[in-house]
């Protein structure tokens, strides 16, 4: 089953807190690429703001977490990629796509694909 990160995890995973390394190891050893949805992404922007706009974090802070965010984000699927594998998947038929994110993701979990 695909994995679905929820915006907690990410914050951990990118940021540094008390649950970092065990965010860290925990992705680390999922064997499928995990799924983010579009509001993780929009969550994860609010709950950076927030320590931003308290003084807790500088904003060249906050700003490297959502460059980091983006970065590890540009790296694994998007919510309306996997939908589209599913669907796909679902109604037996072949995916076939100009994106080679989705394209390596459809591979990795053994779906039929014609793309990059």
């Amino acid at each position: 089953m695909t994995p679905y990160l929820d915006t907690s995890l990410l914050i951990s995973l990118l940021g540094q807190d008390a649950f970092s390394a065990q965010a860290r190891r925990l992705t680390a050893s999922l064997t499928l690429r995990p799924l983010v949805g579009d509001f993780a992404e929009a969550e994860f922007a609010s709950v950076v703001a927030m320590p931003c706009r308290t003084g807790h974090l500088t904003r060249s802070e906050g700003q490297a977490m959502l460059a980091g965010f983006d970065a590890w984000r540009a790296r694994h699927l998007r919510a309306p990629d996997a939908l589209h594998l599913a669907i796909s998947s679902r109604i037996g038929r072949l995916a076939v796509t100009f994106d080679a994110g989705m394209a390596a993701a459809a591979r990795s979990l053994g779906l039929p694909v014609l793309g990059p």
